[in-house]
């Protein structure tokens, strides 16, 4: 980052402390590193908009992954989800319960600049997928027998193992050879009628059990693909033990699986 994206990064960021704090003003809403705790699942439904070659994260640190504050580039909300609590819509279904959030401030400004942020979330699914290349993105599913299609928005190429990997990929068409697949994990967030699941895309933190970073986020044709939702209901794809921080049982008898976002 050079000297003017670090002021344009320092006044938006003092810019949008300035609104949180009218908004705390306003609502008594716990704020928590660009999102709000009453409506922190619907916070996490953002994706970045624009030139895929402007979209980088924000270095040095200023916010956690899961955060719209830690990228350089416009960010939209999904236009089925709001972050308004009293206008959430009813037919709304959540497939993640946020636990706990963890944050380490840079001073005593609770709006202000911070050093490390950890969510702890719920999540009802958990998918481990395999993307082979970017041209009509097919991805697959650890235990299912299918591909099955998905659309990556913007965000998703802020992050530089994407990036390397749809460069050896147009490199491999040139010399015509095999490429790595791409492995990461999607979590859906929520649901808001048909063809409308907002996913996060996630990648496992080296070294640390269960702790992911997001690197995008995609929109699983559930509704229009019956495959989508076997594959989240099927036992064979669900994620191991060592790949969360716990595997826990809600009073239905289902799984959820814990995991950290940093």
């Amino acid at each position: 980052m050079d000297g003017s994206e670090q002021v344009a990064t320092r006044i938006s960021w003092l810019g949008f402390a300035g609104l949180a704090r009218q908004r705390h003003a306003f609502v008594k809403d716990e704020y928590i590193a660009g999102l709000w705790w009453r409506t922190a699942i619907h916070g996490l439904c953002w994706m970045s908009h624009g030139g895929l070659g402007k979209i980088h994260r924000i270095t040095p640190y200023v916010a956690p992954t899961w955060s719209c504050l830690s990228i350089n580039n416009e960010i939209l909300l999904n236009g089925n989800f709001t972050l308004d609590e009293d206008r959430i819509n009813p037919l709304e279904r959540l497939h993640v319960h946020v636990q706990s959030v963890a944050i380490t401030l840079a001073s005593a400004d609770r709006f202000g600049a911070i050093t490390k942020a950890t969510m702890r979330l719920a999540c009802g699914h958990m998918l481990k997928c395999k993307l082979r290349d970017m041209e009509d993105t097919p991805i697959e599913i650890r235990g299912h027998n299918k591909s099955l299609m998905t659309s990556l928005t913007a965000d998703c190429f802020s992050n530089p193992l994407i990036k390397q990997f749809i460069d050896q990929g147009l490199s491999a068409q040139v010399d015509d050879v095999q490429v790595e697949p791409f492995e990461f994990y999607i979590v859906p967030i929520k649901s808001a009628g048909p063809y409308a699941t907002f996913a996060m895309m996630l990648l496992p933190v080296p070294g640390q059990q269960g702790v992911y970073e997001r690197v995008g986020s995609t929109f699983p044709y559930v509704v229009a693909t019956p495959e989508w939702r076997e594959a989240f209901e099927n036992e064979n794809c669900q994620p191991m033990p060592e790949e969360c921080v716990s595997i826990d049982v809600d009073e239905r008898g289902r799984k959820i699986f814990v995991i950290d976002l940093v």
